[in-house]
């Protein structure tokens, strides 16, 4: 592959056959014209004149239409490079935006003072993790989608719904390893490290969807929330409609689980042997939650 260096111009695209051709004949083709009128007289030389005009005028319009459709293709380029830069810039500033609040959460709970103050900091992250994941981490496409979604805690070989937000509807309430395969599929998810996105359960579902047509979304993302080593549960958005999320969705994801997962990782790192070893159990007063996930949003 050619790169231009900085003294260099990108290299151009490659001429076609016919092109080349007419690049070569038409002004042949003058030339001999010319070379026949010179030699000629009367009628013949007259023809000669017409055909070094005909073949001269040809070369110079051939040569204008191939200058204008490579501006043409050059400005195209330019523009779809234009708009392609723009449309980065535009994701990693609504990005950096909306997880300002996020990251500025789990500065909290690494600077909170006390085993209370960090379960109530942690509560305030999961609040904004999973509200950020309803708000932002899809592309409404299509608009009328529905999303929602929800925070699964691990226990051991169950997950425990922590928090959801959005469609209205409940999601179930947890998985257990051993009651059915889709159970323990969800659990595989929440113990590893790789994420799952399904497109449509109506046309593709996974083999562990047993009833893949009598559920209220169509598509779904999940994620595991893990602290280096440690898994903490699994993030899951899901919409009413097909085809609702993309790689994009998925590695936003992902960055919100990896900061709630550092949270998680923080809070159990933290406690003190003479309480509980599991720090997920702890639930704030409503009030506290709220006055702390409002000083950070309003900050």
């Amino acid at each position: 592959m050619h790169l231009p260096t900085p003294d260099s111009t990108p290299p151009t695209a490659p001429v076609t056959t016919p092109h080349y051709a007419l690049m070569v004949f038409l002004p042949a083709a003058a030339a001999t014209c010319s070379a026949g009128a010179a030699a000629s007289h009367g009628t013949a030389q007259i023809l000669w004149g017409i055909g070094a005009a005909t073949a001269t005028t040809a070369a110079v319009t051939f040569s204008v239409w191939r200058d204008r459709k490579a501006t043409k293709a050059a400005d195209t380029a330019a523009r779809a490079a234009d708009a392609a830069a723009e449309s980065r810039t535009r994701l990693a500033t609504t990005l950096s935006r909306l997880a300002e609040p996020v990251v500025t959460a789990l500065n909290t709970v690494t600077a909170a003072p006390d085993t209370a103050q960090r379960h109530t900091a942690l509560e305030v992250l999961i609040s904004l993790v999973v509200d950020h994941a309803h708000t932002q981490c899809w592309l409404p496409q299509p608009s009328t989608a529905d999303v929602r979604a929800t925070l699964y805690e691990l226990h051991g070989d169950h997950l425990e719904r922590r928090r959801t937000a959005g469609r209205a509807d409940t999601p179930r309430p947890d998985f257990h390893d051993q009651r059915s395969l889709h159970d323990h599929e969800a659990i595989r998810i929440a113990k590893g490290e790789h994420p799952l996105i399904v497109n449509d359960l109506h046309t593709a579902p996974p083999a562990h969807f047993q009833d893949s047509k009598g559920r209220s979304y169509r598509s779904f993302l999940a994620v595991p929330v893990r602290g280096g080593t440690t898994s903490y549960g699994m993030l899951v958005v899901d919409s009413d409609q097909p085809n609702t999320f993309t790689a994009i969705d998925k590695h936003h994801l992902l960055l919100m689980s990896a900061i709630l997962g550092a949270g998680y990782a923080h809070v159990a790192a933290t406690v003190p042997p003479t309480i509980s070893p599991c720090p997920l159990h702890f639930t704030p007063t409503c009030e506290q939650t709220r006055h702390a996930a409002a000083s950070l949003v309003s900050a």
